[in-house]
Order: C-alpha cells, then sequence, then structure tokens
C-alpha cells in the first residue's frame, strides 16, 4: 500500500519535486511546538542574529514526538514510495532561514537522495519560498550545463538570482515539499526567522558505493557531533526502524575521529551557509560548489 498517489509519485520523478498539500495538517500543531523548543535551546547557545541562517542538526532524533513522524506515513511512507522499503535515513535539520538563499543544489550525486521539508510559516515566490528549475535532478551533460549557467548567471546569462527563469512554489503551514538533492532551487525575499524542518533520506547503498557514503557521513562532522543520530532515535529502535539507520551509523568511529579533529581547530558549528553564486565569475568554483560523485561535463566541450 502506497502513501502517495500514482501522480504525486509521477511529478516528483518527472520534475524533481512534488508539494504535498496539507501533509503535516494533523501533526502542525505538535511540529511548531517541539521545533520552537529545540530551535531555543540551540539558539540559546548560538545566537539567531536575523542575518545569517541557524540550523540545529539532529533535529528529529532530539524530540520523540518527531521521531513518531519518521516511525509514520508522514515521513518513513513518503520516502517508501520513492527510494523503496530500504531506504536510509540521512538526518533532518530544524531552520531559521535569514534573507535570501541562493540558487544550489543539496547534492549533485547519481545516488538517489530525497529531502521532505515541512514549511512552518507562510511562504511565496518573493516572501521566502522555495524556487525551482524543473528536470534539473536529472544526470545529464544539458543539466551539468544549466547548474554552471546558472551559477555564474550574472556573466554567463546577464541575470541576477532572483530574475533566474523558475516555478516559485507557494506553501502554507503543513504543508510539504519533497524534492530530489539534485534538484537546482533557491529563495528570495524571506524574513528574519524562516521555519523550515528538513528530513533526508537516501536510497539504499551497494557495497561499491559505501566509500561515497563514508565521505557523506565523515563531512557531517561540520556539525560537531560524534554519532550520526541522536540516542533517542537509536536507544532502543524497534526493528522497524533501526533497519533505515543501519548503513551510516557503520562509520560512527570515522565521523567520531573527524568531530574530535576538528574540535582540537576550535571549530564553530557549521551554519551551512549557501551564498549566491550568481555573482561568480569563475566556472570552475561553480563547479565545485555543484559537484559531489557525479561526473560532470564541462561546459566548454564540444
Amino acid at each position: 500500500m502506497t502513501t502517495l498517489t500514482e501522480q504525486q509519485i509521477g511529478h516528483y520523478h518527472t520534475f524533481g519535486y512534488v508539494i504535498l498539500k496539507g501533509w503535516f495538517s494533523e501533526q502542525l500543531a505538535t511540529i511548531e511546538d517541539e521545533f520552537e523548543q529545540l530551535m531555543a535551546e540551540h539558539t540559546a547557545r548560538n545566537p539567531h542574529d536575523g542575518k545569517i541562517r541557524s540550523l540545529r542538526w539532529q533535529m528529529l532524533d532530539s524530540s520523540p514526538e518527531l521521531i513518531r513522524l519518521l516511525d509514520g506515513d508522514r515521513v518513513g511512507g513518503v520516502f517508501d514510495d520513492i527510494l523503496g522499503d530500504d531506504w536510509q535515513y540521512m538526518g533532518s535539520a530544524g531552520n531559521f532561514y535569514a534573507g535570501d538563499t541562493g540558487w544550489h543544489v543539496d547534492d549533485y550525486a547519481r545516488h538517489h537522495k530525497v529531502k521532505i521539508a515541512a514549511y512552518l510559516d507562510p511562504t511565496g515566490p518573493d516572501t521566502g519560498g522555495l524556487r525551482v528549475v524543473p528536470l534539473t535532478h536529472r544526470i545529464a551533460p544539458f543539466v551539468s550545463d544549466l547548474h554552471l549557467a546558472v551559477g555564474t548567471s550574472r556573466k554567463s546569462l546577464g541575470l541576477d538570482g532572483r530574475e533566474v527563469p523558475a516555478i516559485g512554489l507557494v506553501t502554507e503551514p503543513g504543508d510539504a515539499v519533497v524534492f530530489h538533492h539534485n534538484i537546482l532551487h533557491s529563495s528570495w525575499g524571506g524574513g528574519e526567522r524562516r521555519r523550515m524542518l528538513s528530513v533526508n533520506a537516501h536510497a539504499v547503498y551497494a557495497d561499491d558505493e559505501l566509500p561515497a557514503l563514508r565521505d557523506y557521513v565523515v563531512n557531517l562532522s561540520r556539525h560537531l557531533l560524534p554519532t550520526v543520530y541522536g540516542p533517542l532515535l537509536t536507544q532502543d529502535a524497534p526493528p522497524e526502524r533501526a533497519r533505515h539507520l543501519k548503513q551510516a551509523a557503520a562509520y560512527d568511529g570515522d565521523l567520531a575521529l573527524a568531530v574530535a579533529e576538528r574540535r582540537s581547530r576550535g571549530d564553530e558549528p557549521a551554519r551551512d551557509l549557501l551564498p549566491d553564486l550568481s555573482d561568480n565569475t569563475d566556472v570552475e568554483f561553480a563547479r565545485a560548489e555543484f559537484q559531489r560523485d557525479a561526473a560532470y561535463e564541462l561546459v566548454d566541450q564540444p
């Protein structure tokens, strides 16, 4: 039995995203309460100044109420339908966004990676709502060319970031947007405290893909948390949940070593700043911003 309709699944695979209207409406009050409490704890240590994004990693992991979303059809069921029932949970974040978020991809890769974004404030194309360029989730030379053109849009297109042709999404509290990590997306005109809960999952990794998974986990050391998942999530986890945690948790030792090294340097927890690349004039810099483990085509190839 599927959670999403055939049309919703088709929209996601065709265009790289789908809006689920009212998806969290029944859980909205609980989500907001838990979100505000957990973000208050985070910003007490790392004040939110309304100018730079504030991010709390392991958000869902930190609340029994939010964990229920992962175990139920509101989150787990979506991942079942899109990634298959052997998907692997790859973390969640509470976000206070501030101002514009320039064009970027979460992770341009051949491996299938999905984000569910739960918006807790009304948003639109000019009020911090997500803008997407459909089809840019695909691995293809024309997509690589498009990524790099948008990443250097002032130089290559004569457009600043907000002028790039795109679909501007409109959401209300309780809506969810499900999108592929590869898709080009941005937001413009947001306020100083735009709230979003994001949850990530990847398709299960084949044996020959595990080195890429290890690299992904080690990169999470930027959050300075020594385990992939929070203890509330893993302690006495039922088998149905545990099977979605197995692959990433195997690299906890590597993550702990990387975190220790960062702490020894005096690093602060990352805010995952996402600058607008539209003013960039260096195509190689843009290429590095977009590329992960996908073979990236050169825009200047014949």
